[in-house]
């Protein structure tokens, strides 16, 4: 049954014109972006007014009008007197440079949490520098260094509390930019995180490396040289393409999850692949390896070049888990 008496509340009409009347004033600059990127740090004001709202708006038109005019008023009026109140937006992002210089170091230890951002990892552009870093971000990037001859550096970044309630308005490109000694040998850790990655590592002299990918895109190029090292790789749900970028002794253990993989080895190279688990997704292996050992199950086992006994340089892929994503080697 319908009642005629009951009032209309015109709250939520005068609130939701109201923000846009706030957006537009920001996109013509009577209101700044830095400020702008406050206005979720006035939620509980929506908490009061909506509060209101139900015990107050629904009884009298008027009264829903008069609150929605007037949590929309006091919010122009935060925002624009938000400097003179001190509520200047924390979380605007910042870049940092930072530089290591070589200064006597013969080995590197160096670890990176790349978090959510896009990242590029190559040589650094100038030779005395051991590291070199450009990094973008929002709250707080973490640098350490310690040691002389074996130098250790970590590279990490914590989030602003501030960011969970307030929206970025800067349009700043936020890309973490990193350079790393090819002359200095050097073990290697990285948490890819969420990021995009790419990972040119083809002129650096390796000693290990370490790698979680996490849910971002990776790009990775491993180098060359005659010294063997193991490249140890977890996945996650992102995708890795590896590409081995010459002839060489190395040791790529897999551990992957739901994201595919495509690896991209040297022709004329001798390979041995070793599968424990082959997990739920496919496997591709290279036409020229042949099974010399059985598994659990057809795909599980070792296969091999014909020459990989007598080969000088040899390239061992060791699937300790294939997780559900496809595998593919070529």
């Amino acid at each position: 049954m319908n009642n005629s008496n009951q009032s209309r509340s015109l709250f939520w009409p005068i609130f939701l014109i109201g923000i846009g009347v706030i957006w537009l004033l920001g996109n013509l600059g009577f209101i700044a972006a830095a400020n702008l990127g406050n206005i979720l740090r006035l939620w509980p004001l929506a908490l009061v007014v909506i509060g209101l709202n139900l015990v107050i708006g629904r009884t009298s038109t008027i009264a829903s009008a008069v609150i929605g005019l007037l949590a929309v008023g006091i919010i122009i009026a935060a925002l624009v007197a938000a400097p003179a109140l001190g509520m200047t937006n924390p979380t605007q992002p910042e870049i940092h440079t930072y530089t290591e210089t070589v200064n006597g170091a013969d080995q590197a230890d160096i670890f990176l949490d790349l978090s959510s951002y896009s990242s590029s990892i190559d040589t650094v552009q100038n030779k005395d520098n051991l590291f070199e870093g450009e990094i973008g971000a929002y709250g707080t990037v973490n640098y350490k260094v310690s040691g002389t001859s074996t130098r250790t550096i970590s590279l990490s970044h914590t989030s602003s509390p501030d960011m969970w309630f307030n929206i970025p308005f800067n349009s700043v490109p936020l890309r973490w930019e990193i350079g790393l000694n090819p002359q200095v040998p050097t073990s290697l850790k990285v948490d890819a995180g969420s990021g995009s990655t790419q990972m040119d590592l083809s002129d650096l002299q390796l000693n290990d490396l370490r790698l979680d990918i996490g849910s971002g895109s990776m790009k990775l190029t491993l180098p060359t040289g005659n010294e063997n090292y193991t490249a140890r790789i977890d996945g996650g749900s992102g995708s890795l393409d590896l590409r081995v970028s010459g002839q060489e002794n190395l040791t790529i253990e897999l551990d992957m999850g739901s994201g595919s993989t495509d690896i991209d080895l040297p022709a004329n190279v001798a390979i041995r692949i070793e599968v424990d688990d082959d997990g739920s997704g496919s496997l591709s292996l290279p036409k020229d390896v042949s099974k010399v050992s059985n598994g659990n199950d057809d795909d599980e086992g070792v296969w091999e070049s014909e020459d990989y006994d007598s080969a000088e340089t040899r390239i061992l892929v060791r699937i300790v888990g294939a997780g559900s994503g496809s595998i593919n080697i070529r």
